[in-house]
């Protein structure tokens, strides 16, 4: 048997970093457990068990998945030194079809009659 170390704890404080609240709850909630294999198992054993607990906590019934996806959403615009106007976007896979749709229209809408200049 050997001993808990720093590198299995960090495992769990990594996990739990990647999680919302309730869900780090949980997680911490089955540390007893946890220990039990980190006594028995090296650091890259024990780092994949929490891996697998880390999914399991995630995986929910999808719909977690997604809001958490809607909850990452981002766009952001600027314009970079060459004067270019510049957008970055993540979007969950719902808002993204949709988008990817509308843009998708726009440009066969432009290009249905003649090449636009430029």
């Amino acid at each position: 048997m050997s001993a808990i170390t720093a590198d299995h704890i960090d495992a769990v404080t990594r996990a739990g970093k990647q999680l919302d609240p309730a869900q780090r709850d949980e997680l911490f909630a089955r540390v007893d457990d946890l220990a039990d294999v980190a006594e028995a198992s090296t650091i890259e054993q024990f780092a994949r068990r929490v891996k697998l607990e880390l999914h399991q906590l995630q995986s929910g019934d999808g719909m977690d998945r997604l809001e958490r996806q809607r909850q990452a959403t981002r766009l952001r615009s600027w314009t970079d030194d060459d004067g270019m106007y510049c957008l970055s976007g993540r979007f969950d896979p719902l808002n993204g079809v949709k988008l990817h749709a509308a843009l998708d229209r726009t440009v066969q809408a432009l290009f249905a009659e003649a090449v636009p200049d430029g």
